[in-house]
């Protein structure tokens, strides 16, 4: 058995806490954050709520969930260019940098 694991994992398992959380059930050291800290970073709006709390500045934003979705930009309040992101990582949907955007599109 390894004195302590370098973590170096990719993707929902490797960074949502999950493999963080089986290596501290087991007894395993481990390099990097502890699960608690892996699982609110994934979720954008929790970690950007943190940061705020905490002094932290963060850009401006909106939330939308699939109730209250606006697939089109001009009725949001955003001025482009924007960032157009899924608030955690394995939803499809395009990430992008637009200038012209007037839809949504993809996000499922």
């Amino acid at each position: 058995m390894a004195d302590i694991v370098f973590m170096a994992l990719h993707g929902e398992n490797g960074e949502n806490g999950k493999i963080q959380a089986a290596f501290d059930l087991f007894g395993i050291r481990y390099t990097g954050s502890d699960y608690l800290s892996s699982a609110i970073a994934m979720n954008k709006e929790t970690s950007k709520q943190f940061f705020l709390a905490n002094g932290i500045p963060a850009p401006k934003g909106i939330s939308m969930t699939r109730d209250t979705r606006e697939d089109d930009v001009t009725k949001l309040e955003l001025t482009l260019p924007c960032v157009v992101k899924t608030m955690l990582w394995w939803f499809k949907c395009r990430c992008y940098h637009s200038k012209k955007c007037r839809r949504i599109q993809g996000c499922t």
